[in-house]
């Protein structure tokens, strides 16, 4: 376990030092004024239009942080030798992997922390009343956002190019958005695409995480714990994939 902590530590040192989290901050900031501007032309629906546009720019925001960061580690940490410093020491391969995984989940709810509290803000201010459901939208996002950091780490090792990961990823970020309706066409080609239903089980089903879609219809109590063991078991299987790659590779 102190190992798990440490990793994850200087992950999280890491990008606190590359001024990751700031650039993040300052992005958000730009994003949710730019937002309010917008949500300006709604009239009598301003609130609503900033709390919805709120909540998708900082999915973005954070999305971009742990996808940017899992793209890039394994090849930064290859090309200055650091990998190779740290698996000399009695440290595997899995809680190497496990804790730069944590370091980077860590790294990313900063970002979310800090891009929602600026948003909360600038909401009270309209004199929006809070809700516990908007907790709730944001541990959707968060969770969608590991997800999304598990599938980079594994595409970005069994990857050369950052690029390609980011896009891989972002691929798949997008489809899993819109699984019911895709599932929903090909139910319709009948047995002539029925070969392709199998492919969906790829994407993630972003769309069940997908709260803050829905935040505004005040639907009751999401299935936190279903999310919760849905992201387990998915980002789990991307650690799998991440891990089998890293046990062979060569730094």
């Amino acid at each position: 376990m102190r190992a798990l902590y440490i990793l994850a530590k200087d992950s999280l040192e890491e990008a606190l030092s590359s001024r990751l989290i700031l650039v993040s901050l300052l992005t958000a900031a730009v994003l949710l004024y730019l937002g309010e501007a917008v949500s300006a032309l709604a009239a009598e629906e301003e609130t609503r239009a900033l709390l919805d546009l709120g909540l998708g720019l900082i999915e973005l925001v954070t999305l971009g942080i742990a996808v940017f960061g899992g793209a890039v580690f394994f090849l930064r940490e290859g090309e200055t030798k650091r990998a190779d410093l740290i698996l000399s020491r009695p440290i595997g391969r899995a809680r190497y992997l496990l804790g730069r995984f944590l370091g980077l989940a860590l790294t990313a709810g900063v970002s979310l922390l800090l891009t929602s509290a600026l948003h909360l803000a600038m909401l009270l201010l309209k004199g929006w009343l809070f809700t516990p459901a908007y907790l709730y939208a944001l541990v959707g996002i968060y969770l969608k956002v590991l997800i999304a950091l598990s599938m980079t780490l594994g595409i970005s090792l069994w990857s050369t190019s950052a690029l390609a990961a980011m896009g891989f990823s972002a691929l798949l970020w997008s489809l899993g958005h819109f699984l019911p309706e895709v599932g929903e066409l090909l139910g319709r080609g009948g047995t002539r695409l029925a070969w392709l239903k199998p492919l969906l089980w790829i994407p993630p089903n972003l769309s069940f995480l997908n709260y803050r879609d829905v935040l505004s219809l005040t639907p009751g109590f999401p299935p936190v714990g279903a999310w919760f063991a849905y992201t387990g078991a998915y980002a789990g299987l991307w650690l799998l994939i991440a891990w089998d790659r890293l046990r062979l590779k060569e730094f």
